[in-house]
């Protein structure tokens, strides 16, 4: 959550690399995905390997990285 806040791709990388777990969601449901997405930090986003389950994940408002993309 941290590396996507900070738009920090080389950590995000590091961090996938290593298998963290980007479907690991914050305090408000929110993925690493949906504050990539709400800052457009494209290059964060772009690494994530994004799943359509991910894409369609919903945060404790119902946003999805999607629809804050859109």
């Amino acid at each position: 959550i941290v590396a996507a806040q900070s738009s920090t791709p080389e950590m995000v990388r590091l961090l996938l690399e290593s298998k963290a777990d980007p479907t690991i969601a914050d305090r408000s449901g929110r993925l690493p995905l949906h504050l990539a997405c709400e800052r457009s930090y494209e290059l964060v986003a772009q690494i994530v390997e994004v799943e359509e389950e991910v894409v369609n994940y919903a945060d404790g408002t119902g946003k999805t990285p999607l629809l804050i993309v859109i």
